[in-house]
């Protein structure tokens, strides 16, 4: 049961993530604000991530992890990259 929990929020802080990246290029005067909200949000996911991982290490909660890792790394980057 703790598994299928774990899947759920690691889906739901992806789909954050990608609504967030889809959002930053859809609306450019939202970007820095959308940008540092999804960043905020990567923080406290990676830490609820790490945690669900130690608990569980199922390929799902691991695939879903790596990807919130890279969706927050893509953010990072253009947010450096469109406001130095």
């Amino acid at each position: 049961m703790i598994q299928i929990q774990a899947n759920i929020a690691e889906g739901m802080i992806a789909s954050v993530l990608i609504a967030s990246l889809t959002l930053s290029f859809v609306r450019w005067a939202w970007i820095r604000w959308v940008g540092l909200a999804a960043l905020g949000f990567v923080r406290v996911g990676a830490l609820v991530g790490l945690f669900t991982l130690s608990i569980f290490a199922t390929p799902v909660v691991i695939a879903l992890n790596l990807l919130t890792k890279i969706i927050g790394a893509i953010l990072d980057l253009d947010l450096r990259i469109r406001h130095g």
